[in-house]
């Protein structure tokens, strides 16, 4: 799964208002759908659990979802840092390259 963990955050705060206080949820087709990414999530940490009854989206909880929620926030902070340190990299390295360009010229002044 190749998605923006903001984006699962979204459906995950929609899931979670939509779910309420049931045990168990029957999601429609367009539901199901419509929040794939979280209950795969969900179904994968062990969070819910998908009853596959007759082709319904039937769900039911195995365990309270707090500690998914802290989960996730850790996750999209881990993946913030990344892209400041995938910045970083890309700007060191433009650095670098810059200063190797200029060599021959540097060369060229020392040798006159």
């Amino acid at each position: 799964m190749d998605t923006d963990f903001k984006d699962i955050k979204k459906q995950y705060n929609e899931l979670k208002a939509l779910w309420g206080t049931k045990k168990s949820r029957n999601l429609s087709n367009e539901e199901a759908l419509r929040y794939q990414d979280v209950l795969e999530l969900l179904q994968e940490r062990g969070y819910i659990m998908n009853l596959r009854v007759d082709g319904a989206n039937l769900y039911t909880k195995r365990a309270e979802w707090d500690s998914f929620q802290d989960w996730l926030e850790q996750q999209i902070k881990t993946s913030r840092s990344l892209s400041r340190r995938e910045w970083l990299i890309a700007i060191v390295g433009a650095g670098i390259g810059a200063l190797l360009g200029q060599i021959p010229t540097i060369i060229n002044l020392l040798t006159r």
